[in-house]
Parts: C-alpha cells; structure tokens; sequence
C-alpha cells in the first residue's frame, strides 16, 4: 500500500469532506468535523479537566499553610498545565483522540492523512490560548466556520485536521469471498503456484482493495481494480471468461486467503 498519501483538489467548502489521493489514483473520502461537533466534545473534554484540576486544587491547599499566595499560583499554574498536558497526552497516546472526541467519534489526522508527530500534538495545542481569545474558543470557532477544511488557528498552524472516525468492524473474509463456486478451483496447479509466488504483502494490498470498496469512488475503484488485475494476472493467469474484473480479484482472494480444495460445480451446494 502507498506509504505517502496527497490531498486532492477537491473543494471541501462545499462538500465538507476531505478527499486523500493516493499515488496509484485511489480516490479515500473522509467527513469532516464541523465546529458544533468539535465544540460539544470540547465541552466534554472540559469537564474532565474540570474534575482533574479540582482535585489538584485539595491538593493545593497544602500551599496555604506555607503562603496563601503560592496556593494561588499553584491552582493557575495547574489549570495551565492541566488544559496542556490532557490534550497532549490524550491525543498521542490515543492517536488523535481526547475521551470527548472518541464519545462523539471524531479524531485529529495529519491534514495529508499521515499519522500525526507529537510536534503537530504539541502543536496545535499551544494554540489553544489563542483560539480560545476571548472566552471558550470563540476565535477558533469563528476562523474554523470560516475555514475550507473546518480547521481552528491550531490545526491551520500544525497542519491537522478532525474527521468524523466511523470505525466498522471488518467484514469476515468468508463475506468477502464466499463460499461458493469459485472457477478458479478447478485449477489447483495454478492455485499452488499464486499461493507461492503472491507476496503476503501483495496479498495484503488486494484484501484492503477489496475492504475499502465502498468508500472508493467509482471511477477510481474500477481503475484500481483494473490494474490490481492485471497485476495478478501477470504473476499467474486463470483461464477463465465472463467474469468482471472485481469478481476475478474476489476468487484471487478467496484462494489466497480460504484454504479450500478443490470442488467442482457439481460438488456445490
């Protein structure tokens, strides 16, 4: 699979999604989060803090029977850190995820769709003072209205975006592949041969082809599945007919992945 992937010319303004243009033409789309979204797990998020920073504030009082005035800047200089530090290690540890972004789905990528550097985490945070101007993240809320890809003055400076992360459990591979006549059985010699010579590696790209079908666009996943099976036919061919290009890849993947014998139609159920 492509280690690099490039954003496309897409007008997210419009579409309120992100288009990722891979080097080999695939076309990935990804919803962007909007402000109400992003304000409504920020709220979550605050209130985390809230309890966090209460408790260090007990813990705070300690200072008062030393100085009254080192409990005070102890509580402010908790808040600060507190605010920096959950954000932070939240998103690092979580990739992208604070427990305010993953109740409400949302994640923090790279605006190119890398995994994000803690420099970009660190980042984008230390930006918080200044989309928080005036009270609770009105300038940031604003400029991410404004913005093309509903980016705060701290994603537009770490170059970050959020998305909405619908994760779905992937299909088995019986679902993929299934359990029905698959012509290229009646080729075992042919199957030993691509079970040798195909790569787990390649194995691996032609199963995620398959996986990510729904969310390629149509253009793109024909084009893609054209090459992958021009690919796959170059390492070995079966010699098979009136079968679309999909469902050749399909029967590749169920003889790679599904250790079958082989079966005859008149063995089928």
């Amino acid at each position: 699979m492509p280690d690099r992937l490039d954003i496309s010319t897409h007008d997210s303004s419009t579409t309120n999604r992100l288009f990722i243009i891979t080097p080999e033409g695939i076309s990935l789309s990804l919803t962007l989060a909007g402000p109400g979204s992003r304000m409504i797990a920020l709220i979550i998020d605050s209130l985390f803090i809230t309890v966090i920073v209460g408790a260090m504030t007990k813990l705070g009082g300690i200072f008062s029977l030393i100085n009254p005035e080192f409990r005070v800047a102890f509580i402010l200089f908790s808040q600060l850190v507190t605010g920096w530090t959950y954000f932070i290690v939240f998103e690092w540890r979580f990739r992208g995820q604070t427990p305010g972004k993953k109740l409400f789905k949302l994640r923090v990528l790279d605006k190119d769709g890398f995994q994000l550097k803690l420099g970009q985490i660190v980042l984008r945070n230390l930006f918080r003072v200044i989309d928080a101007i005036p009270i609770f993240y009105l300038l940031g809320g604003f400029v991410c209205m404004f913005s093309s890809k509903n980016q705060r003055i701290g994603d537009m400076i770490a170059a970050t975006v959020v998305i909405y992360d619908r994760h779905f459990s992937p299909p088995h591979i019986e679902n993929i592949a299934p359990d029905k006549f698959n012509s290229f059985y009646n080729y075992p010699h042919l199957i030993s041969r691509a079970r040798q010579q195909i790569t787990p590696r390649e194995a691996s790209m032609l199963l995620k082809a398959i996986l990510r079908r729904e969310r390629l666009l149509p253009e793109s996943r024909m084009r893609l599945y054209d090459e992958l099976t021009d690919y796959f036919k170059s390492i070995v061919s079966f010699p098979v007919e009136n079968i679309s290009n999909e469902q050749y890849l399909r029967n590749m993947l169920g003889i790679l992945y599904l250790r079958k014998t082989h079966r005859t139609p008149s063995q089928q159920i």
